[in-house]
C-alpha cells in the first residue's frame, strides 16, 4: 500500500509518500509556507499565510495523485490548532483539494516524534531526551527505549516566539537575556523532569536540527557530500561553535553560512538560544540529530495498522 502524510508544521508543509511493503521512498519534500507569519501571536492565520497554504496543500495533492497513493493521512499542529481561523483553513482545505485534516494536540504531536526518531536513531540503554523545535511549538520527550516517561508539548515555536520578541538584527544582549528569562519561566517542568531522569544524550528532531547538523558537517569538512542516512551525531565543539556565530551574526551573514536554508536563516537564532537553554539547564552531553520525525512517527503507526 502506498500511503502519503502531510504534516502542516507552522513553517513548512511536509509530504512523504512510502510504499509500505518494500517500505520505499517515493516522495519525501517540503513545501515553505510560513503559516505562522503575520498572526500566530494574535493567534489567526493570516490572509497572505492562508492563501500560500491552500496553494501548497494543492501541490501536495496533485503530487499525491502522481504517485497513486492509496491512502491519505494529514495532520496539522500549532499554528493551525491555536488559530480562531484554523478551522475555516481545514473547511477551505476539504472544500479545494478533498484532503480530510486531522487536528492534532502536542502530546500526540509528541507520541508520533518520539516514534520517528525511535525508528532513526541507534537507542541508548539509559533515559534520553528528544527535542523537536517546531514553528508554532517545541515538543519535549523523556523516554526510555521506545517507551515515553514524561513529554510536553510548549508554545516555544521559533515563528511564535520571532513574532513575540522580534529581536533585533543582530540580537542584542539584552534581548537575549529577556529571551532566556521567558525560557526560565516556562520550562521549569522540563527542568524538573530533568532532575527526575536526568537524561545525558539529547535527540533533536525536525528542520533547524536537520539544518544545524548540515552546517556542522560542511565546518568540519567542507567538501563532504549530504549525509542521507536518518540520524547524525553533533560533534558538541562545533556545534557550539556554530551556535555561537549564529547568536552573533546578522540575517545577511547567516544567509552566507555553508548548509544555511535560506528559509530558516530568521529563524535560526532563536532556535540556538532554546537549544543552548536547554543543553546548559538539562545537563545534556551528547546530541544527535533524527531527520525522522511527526510524519515518520505516524507513518509507522500507519504501517502496523495496514
Amino acid at each position: 500500500m502506498r500511503i502519503a502524510i502531510i504534516d502542516l508544521g507552522t513553517n513548512t508543509f511536509n509530504l512523504l509518500i512510502r510504499e509500505t511493503t518494500s517500505d520505499e521512498l517515493l516522495y519525501n519534500d517540503k513545501i515553505a509556507v510560513k503559516l505562522g507569519r503575520g498572526g500566530i501571536d494574535k493567534g489567526n492565520i493570516a490572509e497572505d499565510a492562508f492563501q500560500r497554504g491552500l496553494d501548497a496543500m494543492a501541490k501536495h495533492k496533485t503530487t499525491i495523485e502522481y504517485y497513486q497513493a492509496e491512502k491519505v493521512k494529514a495532520l496539522a499542529t500549532a499554528a493551525i490548532r491555536d488559530a480562531k481561523n484554523g478551522h475555516e483553513f481545514v473547511s477551505g482545505v476539504k472544500e479545494t483539494t478533498g484532503i480530510e485534516i486531522d487536528v492534532i494536540d502536542g502530546l500526540t504531536e509528541a507520541r508520533f516524534i518520539l516514534a520517528g526518531a525511535a525508528a532513526a536513531v541507534e537507542l541508548p540503554p539509559n533515559p534520553y531526551l528528544v527535542m523537536d523545535i517546531g514553528g508554532g511549538s517545541t515538543e519535549f520527550i523523556i523516554a526510555r527505549g521506545k517507551k515515553a516517561l514524561w513529554m510536553q508539548s510548549y508554545p516555544l515555536g521559533v515563528s511564535r516566539l520571532l513574532e513575540h520578541f522580534r529581536p533585533s538584527d543582530p540580537i542584542e544582549e539584552q534581548e537575549v537575556e529577556r529571551i532566556d528569562t521567558h525560557l526560565d519561566h516556562v520550562l521549569e517542568e522540563l527542568r524538573q523532569a530533568w532532575e527526575k531522569y536526568k537524561p545525558k544524550i539529547m535527540i533533536g528532531s525536525s528542520g533547524s536540527f536537520d539544518t544545524l547538523s548540515d552546517m556542522c558537517r560542511l565546518r568540519s569538512d567542507p567538501d563532504s557530500p549530504p549525509d542521507d542516512r536518518p540520524s547524525s551525531y553533533f560533534d558538541m565543539s562545533v556545534y557550539r561553535m556554530i551556535e555561537r556565530e549564529v547568536i552573533r551574526a546578522t540575517f545577511e551573514e547567516r544567509l552566507a553560512m555553508k548548509g544555511m536554508i535560506p528559509m530558516r536563516a530568521d529563524m535560526m537564532v532563536l532556535s540556538c538560544l532554546l537549544i543552548r537553554w536547554v543543553i546548559q539547564n538539562c545537563g545534556i552531553e551528547q546530541m544527535w540529530g533524527s531527520k525522522y520525525a511527526l510524519k515518520e512517527g505516524v507513518y509507522f503507526h500507519l504501517k502496523e495498522e495496514a
